[in-house]
This record gives structure tokens, C-alpha cells and sequence, in this order.
């Protein structure tokens, strides 16, 4: 739990997602990390009970690796509400669940997921654009709902222990021969 993670974006965007759904489609927010002292720090409880949300929102505590897995596969939707990310693990982790997901454009997102293949991306500072397509996702029939959630899981096969090592390996190749250039092209 972190300012940086900006739940309060996310509580905002499902109070006005949660407006225009339909009667048959109740969604529940999950939000997962920290404790309760955290999130009372952050002010979410009261954001919620000040949005009327209190019944639809569940703050649990962070957990385990395994249990996290749990919730995604048992999830509609995994929505990233974070300003920035250095890598953005959760939302690969939930797509390889095969959750479709919806989050926002900083930094690490755009560089691990594309637009379309599973989920959407949303502009930064737009609570109504994460509302309408957390809306859309929620209230897709079954069988697009499951071609979104096929194409999420697949987006992350390149996703390895391998591939991530292979990329670090060329960076660091990349920079040893670029100052190796550098230092033999002479004096600066």
C-alpha cells in the first residue's frame, strides 16, 4: 500500500462503473495488499463508505503467491491502478491467469501488455475511461469473455525465466559493447 498505487483512482472509477451497469451484473472490487492500519492511512475505507461502496468493496490483506493466483483465476477482471510501475509483475501474473485486464498507461504497463490481446489500456488521469471499460469487460456475454480471457493468458507465453534472462543478457552485451566504442573512438 502506497500513494503511488492510487487506489483512490480505482475505488472513483468503480463507484462511476458501477453506475451504469446493469441491475443483473453486481461486481465486487477486491482490493489486495498491506493491512488495515495502511489502508486507513490512505483514507480507502472512507473513500468507500463515502461512495456508498462499503457493501461492494473487499480489502484484504497482501498474501501469498499461491492464494493471489487463487483470486485471479477467480476474477472478472484485473484492473492496475498504479501511477507508475518499474515492471508491472501483477498485471502479468493475472493475465497468465487468463484474466482480462484494464490498466493505466504509465511507464511499465505499455511495456508488457498490448492494447486489445486481452484487456485495455486507460488514460492516466481518466477515471470515466477505466470505468467504461471495466463496464465493458463485466458486462461482455460469456463466449467473448472467454476469447479475452484465452488472449490474455497467451499474451504472456513470451514471459519466461529464459526469455527475461536472454533480454537482460543483450542489454548488458549492448552497454559493454556501446562503452567498448566509446572507449576506443578516443578521447572525449
Amino acid at each position: 500500500m502506497s500513494k503511488v498505487k492510487d487506489f483512490p483512482f480505482l475505488i472513483k472509477a468503480f463507484r462511476l462503473a458501477l453506475d451504469t451497469l446493469p441491475a443483473s451484473v453486481l461486481p465486487k472490487l477486491v482490493i489486495i495488499g498491506g493491512n488495515a492500519a495502511e489502508r486507513d492511512e490512505l483514507g480507502l475505507p472512507q473513500l468507500a463508505e463515502s461512495l456508498e461502496l462499503r457493501q461492494h468493496i473487499d480489502f484484504r490483506d497482501g498474501m501469498g503467491q499461491a492464494e493471489l493466483a487463487r483470486f485471479f483465476l477467480q476474477a472478472r477482471l484485473f484492473a492496475g491502478c498504479s501511477q507508475h510501475e518499474t515492471f508491472g509483475l501483477l498485471p502479468v501474473e493475472a493475465r497468465a491467469c487468463g484474466t482480462p485486464w484494464v490498466v493505466r498507461t504509465n511507464s511499465s504497463y505499455i511495456t508488457t501488455a498490448t492494447e486489445g490481446h486481452g484487456g485495455f489500456f486507460v488514460d492516466n488521469h481518466d477515471e470515466q475511461d477505466m470505468a467504461s471499460k471495466i463496464a465493458t469487460i463485466l458486462t461482455l456475454p460469456e463466449d467473448r469473455w472467454e476469447r479475452m480471457s484465452a488472449a490474455a493468458a497467451e499474451s504472456t507465453k513470451h514471459y519466461t525465466w529464459t526469455s527475461s534472462a536472454q533480454g537482460c543478457l543483450a542489454v548488458y552485451r549492448d552497454a559493454r559493447r556501446s562503452l567498448l566504442e566509446n572507449l576506443t573512438a578516443g578521447p572525449i
